[in-house]
C-alpha cells in the first residue's frame, strides 16, 4: 500500500469543517481508519479518500492497495488520472487527485508492502509531490528511509518544463531571461496563466513583484474584490491581487523581500525567509517565517492575521474597524505596526491621519514618510 502523510500542518482553514487530507480528519478526533471525504484547499464538494488512522500515529492518506488481485490495474490514461476500483479493497485514487493533494503542503511517502511469508517491510520518502497534466504527472520525491529496497534512484525530481511553462519568476530567470520586466506565469503549470514583474537583478535575480508604492500614482484605496483580483499599472504601482498570491504561495515554499527607501535616498530591506497567503476562506491570512535585514522588523506583528478591507472587516480589534479607518486593505492586527497600502505621502507632506501614510518610522526608527515600497517573493530553494 501507498500512504500520504504531512510533515508541515499551518492549519490554513478549519480542517474538521473542510478537512484537506486524513491529517485533518485525524487531528478532528476522528481516528477510526476508514472512508472520508477531504476537500484539498478547501474549495468544491472534495471527493472521498481512505484515511488509516493506525499507523505510525495515524493520519495516513491511502492513495494505492494491492492485496487480492480483485482489481484490474490493466488501465488507459484517463482511469489512471480519474481513479478506479473500491476504496476499502484494491483501488488507485487517481492522478488529478494526487496533483490536487500533493500541492497543497509538504507530505512525505510510506510504501508498506509484505510478501506471502508474512513478512512486512516498508519505504518511507521525505517528501512526495506530483505535479500537473501538462507535465505528464512527474513524480518528485525526497530522501529515502525503511526497511525495503531504496527504488528511487531512479526517478529524476525535475518537476515541469518551466521554460514553457514557468510558474514564477524563479522559472523565468532559470530559462536565461535575465532582464527585468513583464512575463506570464502558471502556477502548477495549468490554465492561461496572468502577467507579473520579474525583478532579474536584486540579490541574484528570480523575484515576482506583488506590490508597488513609488509615486503615489496609483490608488490603493480599494475594497475587498479589487484587493482580491488586482488593480494598477504593473510598471508603476500595482497590487497583484490575493488571488493570485494564494495560488503561487500554494506551490513552493517562498521567501518575502520587501524594499524601501526614505525621501532622503537611503535604502533598506526586511527579508522573511517563509511567506503564504492562504486562501479566501481563510480571508487570505499571512504567513510568515523568520526576518532578517537592514530595516526594522514590521511584519512579524501581522503574521497570522487575516486580510481586512473597508467592506471585509476581518482584524483582531473588538472596538475598531482598522481598514475602514485608514481607507485600504492589509493583514491589519489591531490595527497596524506597519502598512505599506496605506495613504502614499509627498516629500514633506502630511498623512490624512497620523499614521494612515507609509512611515518610516516603523521600519527605519525615524520620522518621516517612504517614497518607495515593494514587495516581492522567491522560491525557497533548499527548503
Amino acid at each position: 500500500m501507498s500512504y500520504l502523510f504531512i510533515i508541515v500542518e499551518p492549519h490554513m482553514f478549519d480542517g474538521c469543517i473542510y478537512p484537506s487530507d486524513c491529517a485533518d480528519v485525524h487531528n478532528c478526533d476522528h481516528t477510526k481508519s476508514g472512508v472520508y471525504r477531504v476537500f484539498p484547499f478547501g474549495f468544491g464538494s472534495g471527493f472521498l479518500v481512505y484515511c488509516d488512522m493506525v499507523t505510525n500515529g495515524g493520519g495516513w492518506l491511502v492513495f494505492q492497495r494491492r492485496q487480492d488481485g480483485s482489481v484490474d490495474f490493466t488501465r488507459m490514461w484517463q482511469g489512471y488520472k480519474d481513479g478506479f476500483g473500491n476504496l476499502c479493497q484494491e483501488f488507485w485514487l487517481g492522478l488529478e487527485k494526487l496533483y490536487l493533494l500533493t500541492s497543497q503542503r509538504e507530505y512525505e511517502l510510506m510504501i508498506n508492502i509484505a510478501n506471502y511469508s508474512g513478512n512486512s517491510f516498508y519505504a518511507a520518502y521525505n517528501r512526495f509531490r506530483i505535479s500537473g497534466e501538462r507535465q505528464k504527472f512527474r513524480l518528485t520525491l525526497g530522501s529515502y528511509s525503511g526497511t525495503a529496497v531504496n527504488c528511487s534512484s531512479f526517478v529524476e525530481p525535475h518537476m515541469f518544463d518551466g521554460c514553457i511553462y514557468p510558474s514564477d519568476c524563479a522559472d523565468v530567470y532559470n530559462c536565461d531571461h535575465t532582464k527585468s520586466g513583464v512575463y506570464r506565469v502558471f502556477p502548477f503549470g495549468v490554465g492561461s496563466g496572468f502577467l507579473v514583474y520579474c525583478d532579474m537583478v536584486t540579490n541574484g535575480g528570480g523575484w515576482l513583484v506583488f506590490q508597488r508604492r513609488q509615486d503615489g500614482s496609483g490608488d490603493f484605496t480599494r475594497m475587498w474584490q479589487r484587493f482580491k483580483d488586482g488593480f494598477g499599472n504593473i510598471y508603476q504601482e500595482f497590487w497583484l491581487g490575493l488571488e493570485k498570491l494564494h495560488l503561487l504561495t500554494s506551490q513552493r515554499h517562498y521567501e518575502l523581500m520587501i524594499n524601501i527607501a526614505n525621501y532622503s535616498g537611503h535604502s533598506f530591506h526586511a527579508t522573511y525567509s517563509r511567506f503564504r497567503v492562504s486562501g479566501e476562506r481563510q480571508k487570505f491570512r499571512l504567513m510568515l517565517g523568520s526576518y532578517s535585514g537592514t530595516a526594522v522588523d514590521a511584519m512579524t506583528h501581522h503574521n497570522g492575521y487575516q486580510f481586512s478591507t473597508p467592506d471585509s472587516d476581518n482584524d483582531a480589534s473588538e472596538t475598531r474597524h482598522c481598514a475602514d479607518i485608514y481607507k485600504t486593505g492589509w493583514w491589519y492586527r489591531d490595527c497596524h505596526y506597519c502598512n505599506l497600502n496605506g495613504e502614499y505621502v509627498q516629500a514633506g507632506g502630511k498623512p490624512r491621519l497620523t499614521y494612515s501614510g507609509i512611515a518610516g518610522y516603523t521600519w527605519l526608527k525615524q520620522y518621516g514618510h517612504l517614497q518607495f515600497a515593494e514587495m516581492k517573493i522567491r522560491p525557497v530553494w533548499n527548503s
